[in-house]
């Protein structure tokens, strides 16, 4: 495992081995039923978003991360999610995560062995859906959003990229929250992002520039910071370069509103 925090999210009699005897398990179900997407195949998934963002101390600068409402888009197998309840101590009446592909889901609970424990907190949704907001305000009894997460999502939903800031914008107003998360980014000058296909998929690379450019014009949100995080995971630059167009090494952009 790449993170210490990770083997206290399994039940405590499991071994190091164990857990990553069954992360293989899932991972292989996972490619079965269609999740091609590089976090399953890398075991990317055993990483916590959370930890790797170096803005996480701006969702605590108001009030205890605890007291807050948290909705996690592209949630995948959840490790997020029990993260910030295990561990950060977040109510479970206070998490909603999301994730389009219910194999995502019920993989989650078949590698945490958990599913009684967290069901509630687990939807299948779009962020396409055209009541994406009042679908999650509903799910909080129309409480307000205090915090939004999304790593490793919008350079998957290339066709969706406008429509999520615009949303979440509206879900973290009222409560002046935030929108926290990382994508795939490309470390170049340039205000246009990159639009590349992975495995006949299409996805997007975003620049700083057009990351800014798309939260702050396009959503709304009036100061935003960025990072490049250090990992490159261009490993295989075959695999993660745009078709047909020369463009650099592809890396994570991390980003704060």
């Amino acid at each position: 495992m790449q993170q210490p925090q990770v083997a206290s999210l399994f039940p405590p009699e499991w071994t190091n081995d164990e857990i990553l005897e069954r992360a293989k398990q899932v991972q292989k179900l996972g490619i079965e039923r269609g999740l091609q997407y590089r976090c399953v195949a890398s075991g990317e998934f055993l990483r916590i978003g959370l930890l790797q963002n170096p803005f996480r101390a701006d969702i605590m600068q108001k009030k205890p991360l605890k007291e807050q409402r948290i909705v996690e888009i592209g949630c995948g197998f959840g490790i997020d999610v029990r993260y910030l309840i295990r561990q950060l101590g977040v109510s479970k009446d206070h998490v909603v995560a999301i994730d389009v592909a219910p194999a995502f889901i019920e993989l989650g609970y078949e590698l945490f062995q958990d599913k009684e424990a967290v069901e509630s907190c687990f939807h299948v949704k779009s962020v396409g859906d055209e009541d994406f907001v009042s679908f999650v305000r509903d799910k909080f009894s129309g409480n307000p959003v205090d915090v939004v997460l999304a790593f490793q999502v919008l350079h998957t939903i290339p066709q969706y990229n406008e429509k999520v800031v615009k949303d979440v914008f509206q879900l973290v107003a009222p409560a002046k929250g935030v929108f926290m998360g990382t994508t795939i980014g490309i470390r170049e000058d340039r205000e246009e992002p990159r639009y590349f296909h992975r495995q006949g998929v299409a996805r997007i690379a975003h620049t700083q520039q057009s990351i800014t450019r798309l939260l702050k014009q396009v959503g709304g949100f009036h100061r935003v910071k960025t990072q490049f995080l250090e990992r490159n995971i261009a490993s295989d630059s075959k695999e993660w370069t745009a078709e047909n167009t020369e463009t650099s090494p592809l890396a994570f952009i991390a980003f704060v509103e």
